[in-house]
């Protein structure tokens, strides 16, 4: 997976920048979704737009707005979705006693907000961005306090579902070390089809949703550590 991130780059702030454009009332969906995380102390309120006008991008832009609020309603920071197709949202309650917010800030790549600052770190990987390629889509992540394991459910466009695992002990080290992924299960389980973290055990092993049989009908629930995979 890659590990070159132009998240930070003029050319990248610039392609962000020319996009502002889409938050903007008369782009606004009457769509509205609020969240409410599991700490108790947080509200997400999403906000859709979207644009099909081609006047701006060759593509339809559809965009978010995520307020993050306090249980009053006061806005504590935004977080903006230029590429909005993957719905990523995730609190993680970290071993180090703080809380991060797992989201997207378009289709490609990852960010990670610190709950205790309210700061946030972006990964946007160079070959989506530079060379139009397809690189892993995050959907989901599941973390392991046991072993700062961060199991993330995703795809590669238009393929089956897999499952990367990144070391998350420093949640703001960005780009995350990739540890092991369900593609080096190639013969133990059918890669053509999806393999899904379903949950992580108390002994820090991890239960994945997969197939094992060629014909990738039957569906298993398989126990895996992660640790012992690493290379």
């Amino acid at each position: 997976m890659s590990e070159i991130n132009i998240a930070y780059t003029n050319e990248y702030q610039e392609h962000k920048k020319k996009l502002e454009y889409i938050y903007n009332k008369k782009f606004m969906s009457k769509d509205t979704e609020e969240r409410h995380l599991p700490d108790g102390k947080h509200i997400l309120k999403t906000y859709y737009y979207y644009d099909d006008s081609h006047q701006v991008s060759e593509y339809n832009v559809r965009a978010s707005k995520t307020d993050v609020l306090d249980l009053r309603g006061n806005i504590l920071t935004e977080l903006k979705n230029i590429d909005y197709h993957v719905d990523l949202f995730t609190m993680v309650e970290h071993s180090n006693g703080k809380n991060y917010l797992l989201f997207s800030t378009e289709l490609y790549g990852y960010s990670v907000l610190d709950f205790s600052d309210f700061s946030a770190y972006h990964f946007i990987p160079a070959e989506s961005f530079k060379e139009h390629k397809e690189t892993f889509i995050w959907t989901n992540v599941l973390y392991c306090a046991q072993n700062n394991i961060l199991a993330v459910d995703g795809c590669y466009w238009a393929c089956p579902s897999s499952t990367y695992f990144f070391d998350f002990s420093n949640p703001t080290n960005i780009p995350l070390k990739e540890l092991y992924n369900s593609y080096d299960m190639d013969g133990e389980v059918n890669i053509d089809t999806d393999v899904i973290p379903l949950r992580w055990n108390n002994d820090g092993t991890i239960v994945l949703k997969c197939c094992i049989d060629e014909e990738g009908e039957n569906e298993v629930e398989k126990t895996i550590d992660v640790l012992s995979r690493i290379k």
